[in-house]
């Protein structure tokens, strides 16, 4: 899931990692769109297992990331149980 950073020639990336001690890490990551290179990076600390970020949304600004997490339930439902915002 990703989304643009138009006025600062940035994009932004979530990814989902697998730690060594097993349990998964919910990242955002900042890009820049030339180098590709990662210019800032969020962890996103979640309260329970199985929650992952089901929606991303960047403001107009460019300044604030605002994500939706929950968890991906049958027949393509979705629960959000928490809403966090990112400043850049």
């Amino acid at each position: 899931m990703g989304a643009n950073l138009k006025s600062l020639n940035q994009y932004v990336m979530t990814e989902r990692k697998v730690e060594e001690s097993k349990k998964e890490k919910q990242i955002i990551t900042v890009h820049d769109n030339e180098s590709y290179e990662t210019l800032q990076e969020f962890t996103v600390p979640t309260r329970e297992e199985g929650i992952e970020i089901l929606y991303l949304c960047v403001s107009k600004d460019d300044q604030k990331i605002g994500v939706a997490l929950g968890k991906k339930l049958i027949k393509n439902k979705q629960l959000v149980t928490e809403i966090a915002v990112y400043h850049r």
